[in-house]
């Protein structure tokens, strides 16, 4: 992963203030552990506007093809999918009115998400 990084120009790191844990808030989000796709992965919610910011614990396009639609990230690149599938189905109970992803257009219904999590196996 690191080499396809470099390939395609990701930058260099940027140096850790503080570690962010399960209920910090940051700017006015909650942060929320949602393991399984990587070790340490993070969304953030604010319930007030009900914005929630996924990363990459979801894509809402193939980040091969670039066609548009919700999936979870390949299964290459989700350490534990269990553990995933479980924080995809905690994001969706949240029913954000507003979705935004580290791969894809923002999703501004949960209905998607809602179907997405309830297809889920495992």
């Amino acid at each position: 992963m690191a080499r396809l990084q470099q390939r395609f120009g990701a930058g260099p790191g940027w140096p850790v203030e503080r570690t962010l844990q399960e209920g910090d808030t940051v700017e006015g989000f909650v942060v929320l552990e949602t393991a399984g796709h990587a070790p340490g992965h993070l969304a953030f919610w604010r319930e007030d506007d009900r914005v929630l910011i996924v990363g990459d614990a979801l894509v809402n396009m193939n980040p091969l093809t670039r066609a548009r639609g919700l999936h979870e990230p390949p299964a290459g690149f989700t350490l534990d999918r269990r553990q995933h599938r479980e924080s995809i189905r905690r994001l969706a109970a949240l029913r954000p009115h507003v979705i935004c992803f580290g791969h894809g257009p923002v999703l501004r219904s949960p209905e998607p998400l809602i179907r997405l999590a309830e297809q889920l196996e495992g």
